[in-house]
């Protein structure tokens, strides 16, 4: 029998930084970028060749939630790049912010 494997990638704290919203444009915003930063970690596992369970699709932005499931047993060195592509996009987003 063979077992299938697969890596679950959260971030958190989600709720928390979506409450701090006041106005509908600040959820808007918040909810963007949590989007974003999932789509970038589902993009960076994707280029290293692997396939992402969850969400079905990942080359849609908007809605991505912030768990991902990736089909397969990644290794160290490749959960270290997909932390160093997260880590890039949250330093161009604080970068335009600023």
């Amino acid at each position: 029998m063979s077992r299938n494997c697969y890596t679950v990638i959260t971030f958190s704290p989600v709720q928390s930084f979506i409450d701090k919203s006041r106005k509908l444009r600040d959820l808007y915003g918040s909810s963007y970028i949590l989007s974003f930063l999932s789509w970038i970690i589902c993009q960076a596992a994707e280029k290293q060749s692997y396939k992402v369970v969850y969400p079905a699709l990942p080359n849609v932005v908007q809605g991505m939630p912030n768990q991902i499931v990736i089909a397969g047993n990644l290794s160290e060195a490749d959960i270290n790049k997909i932390e160093d592509y997260f880590n890039q996009a949250w330093k161009c987003l604080l970068d335009s912010c600023r």
